[in-house]
Order: C-alpha cells, then structure tokens, then sequence
C-alpha cells in the first residue's frame, strides 16, 4: 500500500504568505508538491529588485611610489654562475653507522639447519 503523508509549509515572499501542501509518498524517493498559490510561482518569476552598490576594486597589488626595480643582466648573471667557485676542504666524523657495545656478540646461525628446521614444521599438541 502507498502511504501519503500531508506537510504544510509556510513561505513568505515580497511579504506576500503562500501556504502549501505536500504529501510525502513513502514508496516514492520524491516529495509531490501542490502549491495552493499561484501568486507564489509568478513572484518566484518576477524575481527580486536587487539594490546598486559601489565597490572599489581592491585586487591589485599594493607597491609603494618609491620601489624602484632594476634590471638584471641575464647573461652576466648565468655567465657568474656557471663560472662555479672553488669550495673548501672540510673535515667531517661520520656518524652514519650504527654504535654496538662491544659486550654484544651476534652468533653465527648455520642457515641450511635453521630452513631444515623450518621446513621441518612443529608438532602441534591439543590443549583443553
């Protein structure tokens, strides 16, 4: 069975009150909406008389009077840079590797009986 729920709602516009119904169709995902003025629909195309306003554009960068920008010599710029410069030696401590206390001893594990083991699997026991 479709289930049809009424909702009434207000709308105020041009201070004009348009009243309309609206039933909720509970098998449908859409609202079915009767308008009870036809006032409603011709100020909804009328539209609205918008107010003149004054602006001033403010999205230009502001630069003081007294900047002044030079020009560069590209060339002479790149020509510099590709010329290099000689650096200094420096003497650095290379601190990269990792510090072990010299108590700590890693053994050698013979690999081929360690996979051995491993394949080998371990026997599980059932516990209660």
């Amino acid at each position: 069975s479709i289930k049809h729920t009424p909702q009434h709602t207000t709308i105020k516009t041009n201070n004009t009150t348009h009243n309309t119904l609206s039933y909720a169709t509970t098998t449908h995902t859409h609202t079915h909406t009767t308008m009870a003025s036809e006032q409603l629909q011709a100020d909804i195309a009328k539209g609205a008389e918008l107010k003149h306003v004054e602006t001033t554009d403010k999205s230009a960068p502001v630069i003081d009077g007294e900047v002044k920008v030079k020009k560069v010599d590209r060339k002479g710029f790149l020509d510099e840079v590709s010329k290099g410069t000689e650096l200094k030696h420096a003497e650095t401590t290379d601190k990269s590797a990792p510090v072990i206390d010299s108590e700590v001893h890693v053994k050698k594990v013979d690999r081929g009986a360690f996979l051995d083991e491993i394949a080998k699997g371990a026997e599980l026991k059932k516990t209660e």
